[in-house]
């Protein structure tokens, strides 16, 4: 999108551009609302605004996530477009049930500086967090040029014995270095181009064997992939209730002072195990 040649994607943040639970005003069924993205303020001062307010920037890549725990909810389904849709809409980017709280992530076209979500039935809340910005840059710039790995790489997984077989606990936030993954990383694989210069990785964060902190209360709880030298965004890369196993696209930026190629991942209730696979890198 944005010309024959493309654009880049530059991560930031993640920041939290929109939350209806904080307003009040969920989603109506078959209701269409305007999300800004050029120039959008977040909830996190130090990166407001978080996305450039330039028509440059062609595409969003956000996190949406439908918060469906109203009383009376009902199935549903929301689907997010770069022009105000007419409803009925056929395509989903979230499908809910009753009660369930799910994200997904989405690389949704910008047009007019806005991106449009959509209801399908029912009342339900609506968060949008965003992760990065595809912006059109000269040919002759390598910076926020996507490059996937040869193939997808398990960069870690909490129940093998190699990661230390130990579920993250309630509000727990734990380092991960990719300073060795990082220095390893060339065009072609094992020698060529020196591809190490990189400002963030794109994998499948998954979620699973979620355990409870009390044994009469259930749980749920989310995941948050971040760099490690920042203070902990209020945003979720995923959510996950006990029993389910929950994967979802992400991309994480590296840290940049401090100690190199650094993230945290932060669980915030119960006990739960967690993996990562990397398929592509993002370069500076």
């Amino acid at each position: 999108y944005g010309g024959p040649r493309g654009a880049r994607l530059f991560p930031v943040g993640p920041a939290r551009l929109t939350d209806t639970r904080e307003t009040g005003t969920p989603l109506r069924a078959a209701e269409v609302r305007p999300v800004q993205i050029r120039g959008a303020n977040s909830y996190m001062p130090t990166i407001t605004p978080a996305v450039p307010n330039s028509p440059s920037v062609t595409a969003a890549l956000v996190s949406i996530a439908a918060v469906n725990n109203r009383a009376g909810s009902t199935s549903t389904y929301l689907s997010a477009s770069p022009t105000p849709p007419t409803p009925p809409i056929r395509t989903s980017n979230v499908n809910v049930v009753g009660g369930q709280i799910k994200t997904s992530m989405a690389v949704v076209p910008v047009v007019d500086g806005n991106i449009y979500v959509y209801n399908h039935a029912g009342e339900t809340d609506l968060i949008v967090d965003v992760f990065g910005y595809f912006e059109t840059m000269p040919d002759d710039s390598t910076t926020g040029r996507i490059v996937p790995l040869e193939a997808p790489f398990r960069a870690f997984d909490t129940r093998e014995p190699a990661f230390g077989n130990l579920p993250l606990g309630t509000g727990t936030v734990e380092d991960w270095s990719f300073d060795a993954f990082t220095k390893s990383v060339s065009f072609p694989s094992g020698g060529g181009i020196d591809l190490s210069a990189q400002s963030a990785l794109l994998g499948n964060l998954t979620g699973t064997d979620l355990n409870r902190v009390y044994p009469s209360v259930g749980a749920t709880t989310y995941l948050t992939g971040y760099p490690g030298d920042v203070s902990r965004p209020l945003v979720a890369n995923l959510n996950v209730a006990e029993g389910e196993v929950v994967p979802n696209m992400s991309l994480i930026p590296y840290s940049t002072t401090g100690e190199p190629n650094l993230i945290k991942v932060y669980n915030h209730y119960g006990s739960m195990h967690y993996l990562l696979d990397v398929y592509a890198i993002v370069l500076k």
